[in-house]
């Protein structure tokens, strides 16, 4: 039977790390943000194109991350809207809504976009115009957006199902149920699909690998212990996606670590203690995560020895990374984005680009990097 679950927003857990003593409701003596550095010689960022397809998060912190698939990117807000938008010039290409909040952001493949609502139902809709094509039940809303393989779409619930529908009809064809504790952060991993397995992490420190087609568990490991007697110091969500890379495969917890796993096996690489609920990303060499600090790591990929780390940026509740080319962006809840070089972690430059702010992870595509905005601004970005 599921246990009732609560959720803590990820801003207040940051701050009870970071002592800007936000926990609770009502007015806050949050400490003021030290001075951003000085950049000397910076590098120019170019912006491509902006676009604003729907009104974002709306000030609920929903991680909505958009999807890009082909040539469009597809977005949703927490008004129901879901988007199309052209990535070759931020062209919004249709529009369509559902008459409930959205709680992700939208999956993508085989010619449809697929989303879930904050009342458990998934829907999918026609990619090139909207219309939509199918609405299905599941157990429980989710905040990971769903993940199209294989003919399924995967989709994980805040209550550690992992429900896979038939991507053209929306019937189910396999269930796993996880286990989860009482209180998780508002946030969620994304599971990924690789080398034929789904990999899931869970808001109980445990990752999975199912099987794409019958969701049979291949393996599982424990990659942080809950610790301490609070239901808030027990709390070890892993809220960055996982990134496979190669036969290894990295997860970060909150409250835990960062742990290198064999991708086959499970069996630990290696492991240092960190806590971290934005995200990762990998190079040849080195693995980079920011921390629940507001902190930027690298670590050398093959042995986690830690190659470095950006402190400059602390307490501003950065996104997770991105790589392009030679650098490494993140963004913040300020409004500011942060380009770093992967090599040493120097900052090379930065930019205001509003004041929603950013909660969503920046991603790449060719040679451009795209950010979402609270408020919904889309903007597509390159090294000028």
């Amino acid at each position: 039977m599921k246990r009732l679950v609560f959720f803590l927003m990820v801003v207040m857990a940051a701050c009870s790390m970071s002592g800007c003593n936000t926990l609770g409701f009502g007015k806050t003596n949050k400490q003021p943000l030290p001075p951003l550095p000085e950049i000397k010689d910076p590098i120019q960022i170019q912006k491509v194109w902006q676009a604003r397809p729907g009104v974002g998060s709306h000030g609920q912190y929903l991680r909505l991350t958009p999807q890009l698939d082909g040539s469009t990117i597809y977005t949703t807000d927490v008004k129901g809207h879901i988007s199309a938008v052209a990535d070759l010039d931020g062209r919004i290409l249709w529009t369509t809504k559902v008459k409930d909040s959205i709680t992700a952001g939208p999956g993508a493949g085989d010619g449809r976009v697929y989303i879930t609502t904050g009342n458990a139902k998934a829907y999918a809709f026609d990619a090139k115009t909207g219309k939509q094509l199918w609405q299905a039940k599941i157990s429980n809303q989710s905040l990971a957006n769903p993940v199209y393989t294989n003919g399924l779409v995967i989709f994980k619930t805040i209550d550690a199902d992992v429900i896979a529908l038939n991507a053209r009809t929306g019937k189910q064809v396999w269930h796993y149920e996880g286990d989860t504790p009482r209180l998780i952060l508002r946030a969620s991993s994304v599971p990924v699909e690789t080398h034929g397995g789904v990999v899931v992490g869970f808001a109980n420190g445990e990752v999975v690998v199912l099987t794409v087609q019958e969701g049979k568990l291949f393996w599982q490991k424990q990659v942080a212990d809950p610790q301490g007697f609070s239901d808030l110091s027990r709390m070890v969500d892993i809220d960055a996606d996982p990134v496979p890379a190669g036969n290894t495969l990295f997860v970060a917890t909150y409250q835990g670590n960062i742990s290198a796993l064999d991708l086959r096996t499970g069996k630990l690489i290696w492991q240092h203690k960190l806590s971290s609920y934005t995200g990762m990303a990998v190079s040849d060499d080195k693995v980079f995560v920011t921390d629940a600090d507001g902190r930027i790591w690298a670590f050398n990929a093959s042995t986690g020895q830690v190659a470095w780390r950006q402190n400059k940026l602390a307490r501003r509740q950065l996104t997770g990374p991105a790589l392009l080319g030679h650098y490494l962006v993140v963004a913040d809840r300020t409004g500011y984005e942060h380009w770093l070089d992967q090599a040493d972690g120097d900052i090379k430059a930065r930019q205001f680009l509003g004041k929603a702010g950013v909660i969503t992870n920046p991603f790449t595509h060719g040679n451009r990097v795209y950010l979402q905005m609270e408020d919904g601004n889309l903007l597509a970005q390159r090294v000028g």
